[in-house]
C-alpha cells in the first residue's frame, strides 16, 4: 500500500508542475494575491493598477535615489497604508527586488521572462 501511495504521491506532483510550467507559461501569476501595484485579469494575468502604480514607480525613484528601507517604509504608510498592517523594510526590500516588476511571470523555479 506505500508503494501505491507513493506513487500516486509522485503522480500528483508531477500532474501539479505540468500545470504551474503551463499556467506561468500564459503568463498567469500563481499567488493568492497580485504584487503590490498590480490588479488581476480575468485570464489569471496581471496589469497595472492605475492608482498603485504610481506608488510602486516612486517607491523604485526614491530607492535608487538611496533612500533608507525604513524611510521608504514610513513613506508607504503614509501614501498607501497596508490593509493587514504597517510597511516594514524587510517587506519592502522583497517587493523591490521582485522579478515580477520586470515582467516575469514564475512560479518557485519555474519562469517566464515573456
Amino acid at each position: 500500500m506505500l508503494a501505491l501511495a507513493e506513487l500516486e504521491l509522485d503522480r500528483t506532483r508531477e500532474n501539479w508542475r505540468v500545470a504551474r510550467e503551463h499556467a506561468v507559461s500564459r503568463g498567469v501569476h500563481i499567488a493568492r494575491t497580485p504584487i503590490f501595484g498590480y490588479r488581476r485579469r480575468e485570464d489569471g494575468g496581471l496589469e497595472p493598477d492605475p492608482e498603485k502604480a504610481k506608488v510602486v514607480r516612486e517607491l523604485f525613484r526614491r530607492r535608487a535615489a538611496g533612500e533608507e528601507w525604513r524611510s521608504l517604509a514610513r513613506w508607504l504608510d503614509e501614501v498607501s497604508p497596508r490593509e493587514n498592517g504597517t510597511w516594514i523594510a524587510p517587506s519592502i526590500r522583497s517587493l523591490v527586488r521582485s522579478r515580477t516588476y520586470l515582467g516575469v511571470a514564475r512560479s518557485g523555479d519555474i519562469e517566464n521572462a515573456d
